[in-house]
């Protein structure tokens, strides 16, 4: 992560926008300091659904087993 004066700062809103990207060098630049700025993902604590969440979605799942 990136701390600028003690705070943490999304390394994400410092790259070009993608508008702003018209060669081939700016695309490089871009998914270089991209790639070194992913954020994290727990995967280990799993979907951490609500019990409305989990109803919410609960049809489209059991079709998607069914298909």
């Amino acid at each position: 992560m990136l701390y600028t004066f003690g705070v943490l700062m999304n390394p994400h809103k410092l790259l070009p926008t993608l508008s702003s990207i018209t060669t081939s060098d700016k695309w490089y630049t871009y998914y270089k300091a991209n790639a070194e700025f992913q954020l994290e993902i727990p995967w280990k604590r799993g979907a951490e659904l609500t019990e409305d969440e989990q109803n919410a979605i609960a049809d489209s799942l059991a079709a998607w087993q069914l298909g």
